[in-house]
């Protein structure tokens, strides 16, 4: 697809002589287009001149997004060819483009709108600094957290809530976030408990299993086994006494919760136990509903 797309830019007819390149015989013209619509790494073996071809770059760019590294400086540093070329070959083209252009803040907001991962060749100022670049990159690719320097909690919550694992980068980022922002994270996004830096994080896991019981399973086991999680877990899933440590399973306490009525209707509630030959000895009597 993409050669076809390149030979189409390139085309077969005789340049006009508006069309011809400085330098460049008409004949040696056509023999490199036709050499790069079929490689595009054929840009880098062509002469100077030629590197600099608006058709020959579009068209080794619509092949492979690395194409325009091949190219020369002053087509890397020209705004309407590296726009033109994002166009055919995606936002990473901004890689092969001059330094000066991936400081450009709307060409980079043009870039990541095609591909989050564009903002790994972003200016750092741009970076920086401009939180709508940095978000748009993040809705399009939660990994593009991976190049950022700041981020807000709004941007930090589109991570999350594509992919648990944008944690760990969250985590990695030059400015992490807060305590305070990690249980608001993991509120949003209970498997997040799975990165290892917040398995041991007793705020996190209050958070998370209060947003869902059986992330209990994720943490540390003295975590498993603390009365508070615990009963925060089986609050939001009675089921969740089942992921916990064996010494709370063995808690006289938690055992008494886990049988009152409140949590025998919850679990009820859930689907968990009915009334038939396997739940008759949850069903609730008569008297429970005021059991604590």
């Amino acid at each position: 697809l993409a050669r076809t797309r390149s030979a189409a830019m390139l085309g077969a007819e005789v340049p006009s002589p508006s069309s011809r390149v400085m330098g460049a015989r008409p004949s040696e013209c056509q023999t490199w287009r036709h050499a790069v619509a079929c490689d595009w790494r054929s840009l880098g073996r062509a002469p100077k001149a030629l590197r600099g071809d608006r058709r020959l770059v579009l068209a080794a760019a619509a092949q492979d997004w690395r194409a325009l590294g091949l190219a020369s400086a002053a087509a890397r540093g020209d705004r309407a060819l590296v726009s033109e070329a994002l166009g055919v070959g995606g936002g990473r083209v901004l890689g092969g483009a001059s330094e000066r252009l991936r400081s450009e803040r709307d060409l980079v907001l043009e870039a990541v709108k095609q591909n989050g991962m564009a903002l790994a060749y972003a200016g750092e100022q741009v970076v920086m600094l401009d939180a709508e670049v940095v978000s748009e990159a993040v809705k399009q690719n939660w990994m593009a957290v991976r190049f950022a320097i700041r981020l807000n909690l709004a941007t930090m919550q589109e991570a999350v809530r594509q992919d648990w694992r944008a944690m760990q980068d969250l985590l990695a980022i030059r400015n992490p976030p807060t305590q305070a922002q990690i249980e608001e994270l993991v509120a949003l996004n209970p498997s997040t408990l799975q990165v290892h830096e917040l398995r041991t994080n007793r705020g996190a896991a209050l958070a998370g299993v209060r947003a869902d019981g059986m992330a209990l399973r994720y943490v540390d086991p003295d975590l498993r086994k603390d009365e508070e999680v615990v009963r925060e877990a089986m609050q939001q899933k009675p089921e969740a006494w089942f992921v916990s440590h064996p010494i709370a399973r063995y808690d006289p306490k938690l055992q008494d919760h886990f049988d009152s009525g409140p949590m025998r209707r919850t679990r009820e509630r859930n689907g968990k136990f009915g009334r038939g030959i396997a739940g008759r000895a949850y069903a609730i009597e008569e008297g429970d509903e005021d059991d604590e």
